[in-house]
């Protein structure tokens, strides 16, 4: 009878995902009595039409989007799932035809589905949680789908006696880790997964102080997945928008030819902070130079390099990263680069909408603070020098780590190799690669094209808006008492 429901519906533009949401939920609040009995709580989906109510409106009358509008309609399909989370497939196949059949979206909805289940899910348990309350959300919750506990040490009997009690030991699944000190709690992220975690104490002021200093997408205080109200999206941008593809195969390799030349000038490749010839000494000649040709193997070793430089530069705090941009500008300005110069202490400005980046709003019982971070490793390409720092210069201050690619008809940044290891970057935080031919390497980086890529950070000559292209959202929901 549900799946009837989805076939009925008609629409007079099916891309018009604003009246989609909107006639979706109206067909559920006239049917609330059929829906709920597929459902082993009332209130889930009341949640569900609050939801597609919420966002339907937005979709209709508002300009302004943290995501692209596309992203919106995937993060509230896949956010609303994550609801009804553990039973049949009904509500899945019912909004899959009413939102999603026959539009535009529906190929990529397809494609994405699998990939959005990987995120890691953990719960911190702090002396001085009420631990009833904690027990009340898992019998809500249950089948529990979490990947960690961490309990501190005082409440770990109490805690495991209690799980005990209720559900028996078989129903915690959950790897169990004690802690002393919230130090402890600094775990690095798994790339291109989400992390969501729940805390539980009694001192909100620390609470809101730990989440904000901990390296998690999605932090919950005092209460567990709270979905209540249709205000929280959770996320899974960092999943199907990846800023770095890795899909690096030997048939880039095809059309490297070894000079039998050598020239007096030679640019390699730069990567984990010092220059590195190509581990097929593979070179092209271009204007009586030397430049390396970038393998497979030259590709991954500086996709590593670019991780490890994205952990340091990323945790560093942005007073941090605008002195090492400025002592760069000024080895550029002692060099006879006064332009480059300018453009970097120019841009180092964007840090100020970085400082102000956190917003607070209240909605429907719950408090949602929003921080942004930086998204990952950027590919960075451009045939104008100018282009180029200016690019580089918003992509290094927010604490994202780039890969500079380049070719005969784009712009190097091996002349400036030396001079940002004499500014102190950390290594690993500014890459180069160069092949004569780069479009294997576009799609081995990118995943497409570069032009398409970059359409995502640099489309809008707007630096409020290629801020929020270059980073993500960190929300923080406590509920209001």
């Amino acid at each position: 009878e549900i799946f009837a429901l989805a076939k009925e519906m008609k629409f007079t533009d099916v891309n018009n995902f604003s009246e989609r949401f909107l006639k979706t939920a109206s067909v559920m609040e006239k049917n609330l009595s059929l829906f709920q009995s597929v459902c082993k709580h009332v209130d889930i989906i009341t949640t569900i039409i609050e939801y597609l109510n919420n966002i339907g409106m937005q979709l209709m009358f508002d300009n302004k989007y943290e995501y692209k509008k596309d992203d919106v309609v995937l993060l509230v399909i896949f956010t609303i799932s994550e609801i009804y989370k553990g039973l049949d497939n009904t509500m899945d196949v019912f909004l899959e035809n009413a939102i999603l059949r026959h539009s535009v979206l529906e190929t990529r909805y397809k494609h994405l589905r699998n990939e959005v289940i990987s995120y890691t899910n953990e719960i911190i348990l702090l002396a001085d949680a009420d631990l009833y309350a904690v027990i009340n959300y898992f019998k809500i919750e249950l089948p529990l789908h979490l990947n960690k506990i961490w309990i501190q040490e005082p409440i770990k009997e109490k805690f495991l006696w209690l799980m005990e009690e209720y559900f028996g030991m078989s129903n915690l699944r959950a790897d169990i880790n004690t802690f002393r000190t919230k130090n402890e709690l600094f775990t690095a992220g798994i790339p291109d997964k989400m992390k969501i975690v729940s805390i539980w104490t009694e001192d909100i002021v620390f609470a809101k102080n730990l989440a904000t200093s901990l390296n998690r997408d999605i932090l919950f205080i005092n209460t567990y997945m709270d979905f209540h109200c249709g205000v929280v999206l959770l996320p899974y941008t960092k999943i199907f928008d990846k800023t770095l593809h890795k899909w690096c195969k030997s048939n880039l390799d095809d059309c490297i030819k070894k000079p039998n030349v050598q020239k007096s000038i030679v640019y390699n490749l730069f990567y984990d902070g010092m220059w590195q010839q190509p581990v097929e000494s593979t070179y092209w000649v271009h204007n009586d130079c030397q430049w390396a040709n970038a393998t497979s193997e030259d590709v991954n070793k500086c996709i590593n390099s670019a991780e490890k430089g994205f952990k340091i530069w990323s945790t560093k705090p942005i007073t941090f990263r605008v002195q090492m941009l400025s002592k760069f500008a000024s080895i550029l300005r002692c060099n006879g680069k006064s332009v480059l110069a300018d453009i970097i202490s120019t841009d180092i400005k964007f840090s100020y909408i970085y400082q102000n980046s956190l917003s607070c709003s209240q909605s429907g019982g719950l408090e949602v603070t929003k921080i942004r971070n930086p998204k990952g490793v950027i590919i960075l390409k451009a045939k104008d020098e100018t282009v180029l720092f200016h690019q580089l210069t918003q992509i290094l201050t927010i604490g994202n780590s780039v890969i500079v690619i380049c070719d005969t008809n784009s712009c190097s940044l091996a002349p400036y190799c030396n001079m940002l290891s004499a500014s102190a970057i950390p290594s690993g935080v500014i890459n180069l690669l160069s092949n004569e031919d780069l479009n294997e390497l576009e799609i081995a980086l990118c995943g497409t094209s570069y032009e398409s890529y970059a359409e995502q950070f640099f489309s809008e000559n707007n630096m409020e808006k290629v801020y929020m292209n270059l980073t993500i959202p960190k929300q923080i929901i406590l509920p209001l008492k």
